[in-house]
């Protein structure tokens, strides 16, 4: 039982590290998303508030001042204005402790996000179906195939073929 699923998670890291390409080229000077001025540079920052907060002031985190962010100062709880990514925060300080590098933080997070929603669903697959995920995928297209065929695809008939994904 313990070797599909760290076959899995083998997988699944090198499907995170493929579609974060070319990121793991450069994980500590390179942001996994970076598309425009977007959340990827808001989400740094406020990481980057939460890690100061925590290792700096860690009284504030027990008092709510955390939430008092500089962003919007003088404003009071401005940081409840998005995601304030404690929990995240909490799970990466070690790492942040060790190098100081706030983007290879971030990056580790978003890949390991990736990896980790990846494998609760193949475990979700797993619990629900009775067996390997890849196996329910490989009848999945071997019956869709059959009722496809002669019919072709068009848009409106796609979600109706994978209905009988886990019978």
């Amino acid at each position: 039982m313990r070797r599909p699923v760290l076959l899995a998670a083998a997988l699944l890291a090198v499907l995170a590290c493929a579609y974060t390409w070319p990121l793991v080229l450069h994980p500590g000077s390179l942001l996994g998303s970076t598309r425009g001025p977007g959340d990827s540079y808001l989400n740094l920052w406020i990481l980057g508030w939460d890690l100061r907060a925590l290792l700096h002031h860690p009284s504030s985190v027990l008092s709510g001042r955390v939430f008092d962010a500089n962003i919007f100062f003088p404003a009071a709880g401005t940081l409840t204005y998005s995601d304030h990514l404690l929990p995240q925060a909490l799970v990466i300080a070690p790492v942040y402790v060790l190098t100081g590098n706030l983007p290879l933080c971030y990056n580790i997070l978003l890949v390991g996000s990736l990896m980790g929603c990846a494998l609760a669903m193949h475990a979700l697959v797993r619990e629900i179906s009775g067996g390997s995920p890849l196996s329910n995928l490989q009848k999945t297209i071997i019956q869709d195939r059959r009722r496809s065929a002669p019919r072709g695809r068009t848009v409106h008939r796609l979600p109706n073929h994978s209905v009988s994904t886990f019978s």
